[in-house]
């Protein structure tokens, strides 16, 4: 992989780290394309995923992920984009704070 990333700070309660979710996803739509032409004319399916993670007793945190499911893989498999991390506990207050603007 030879791209460059641009990874911005989260703001809010809790730290984390995030990528702009619309860049993102236009590029990987775009890689999908690329590979399956015959889509273009289609509506491409995102899902979203959020999910938390306990690295400790004392740290938890939530990932926001979407995958396209026009892929024709597993939903868990390496097609899966993150486009944030955030150290907090997995709730709906943790879920609020995550800044990524999704369309």
């Amino acid at each position: 992989m030879n791209k460059t990333y641009i990874v911005e700070r989260t703001v809010g309660e809790y730290p984390g780290a995030k990528l702009d979710f619309t860049s993102t996803l236009t590029e990987h739509v775009q890689e999908l394309l690329l590979h399956k032409p015959e889509l273009s004319t289609s509506t491409i399916q995102v899902k979203l995923s959020g999910d938390g993670a306990s690295m400790s007793q004392l740290m938890n945190f939530m990932i926001m992920s979407f995958s396209l499911l026009q892929w024709d893989e597993k939903v868990m498999s390496s097609k899966n984009r993150t486009v944030a991390i955030v150290n907090g506990p997995e709730d709906y207050q943790t879920l609020k704070s995550i800044p990524v603007q999704f369309i």
